[in-house]
């Protein structure tokens, strides 16, 4: 270090760079390339902090990429290895249970369709009910529910043809089927 030559300071000394470019690699093999190891650079080398971070990681970023490249080789090597290793016997026993599958379905061992052809499996469809409270679309009135026919016994509206006087607020308006009067100003 002290031997060097700093005749230049806008220029790193030569015969320094490679020992800096290799105490960097230690430093990432050892897991310390963090602001810990930047931070102590400047007190060794005579250049700031900015200096020392740009030249580092100029100098390390070709050998680093080199270094992830070469680790990547040897990752997929390993990989294609292990695949070639047991796929064969991975594919038998899959080979093996889709035969064993196409011949209960075939047979029909209390499987979904009974035998032959597999059955589709179906969402029930939906159960026709009146809309009305607890079983409505987002704004449902039990007048909507009051409407069919069949439905309107089932509705859960208020006062159903309770007393007369529902029975003539009905019979002048089909809509309010099922409706109190009390609720609807001006029924008559």
């Amino acid at each position: 270090m002290r031997a060097a030559v700093w005749e230049q300071k806008n220029k790193f000394p030569p015969d320094l760079k490679e020992t800096l470019i290799g105490v960097a690699f230690h430093a990432l093999r050892l897991d310390e390339y963090d602001d810990d190891f930047f931070a102590v650079m400047p007190d060794i080398f005579g250049y700031n902090l900015f200096t020392m971070k740009k030249l580092i990681k100029r100098e390390v970023y070709s050998g680093r990429i080199a270094d992830l490249t070469k680790q990547q080789d040897d990752l997929y090597a390993l990989v294609t290895k292990q695949i070639d290793e047991h796929y064969p016997v991975q594919h038998a026993e899959y080979l093996a249970k889709l035969e064993w599958w196409d011949k209960k379905q075939a047979e029909g061992d209390g499987l979904p369709g009974g035998g032959g052809a597999p059955a589709a499996r179906r969402t029930p469809e939906p159960v026709a009910r009146a809309p009305g409270f607890g079983n409505s679309p987002a704004i449902a009135t039990p007048a909507l529910g009051a409407l069919d026919g069949a439905a309107a016994a089932d509705s859960p509206a208020p006062d159903k043809g309770g007393d007369d006087e529902d029975k003539d607020c009905a019979s002048t308006s089909p809509r309010l089927v099922g409706l109190s009067c009390t609720l609807v100003q001006d029924c008559h």
